[in-house]
């Protein structure tokens, strides 16, 4: 899977701010952990 792919989510701007600090207390990038959390999805497709 080429890095140029964009998956667009749309989110209910409160919960995306709840888990943007979420993200900044564990100090992660919402980036990574999203990215973290797809490879598991397409993991377990498998």
């Amino acid at each position: 899977m080429s890095k140029d792919k964009r998956i667009v989510f749309r989110v209910d701007e409160e919960l995306y701010d709840k888990f943007k600090k979420l993200c900044e207390q564990n100090g992660k990038s919402i980036s990574k952990v999203l990215r973290s959390y797809m490879d598991k999805v397409v993991d377990n497709s498998s």
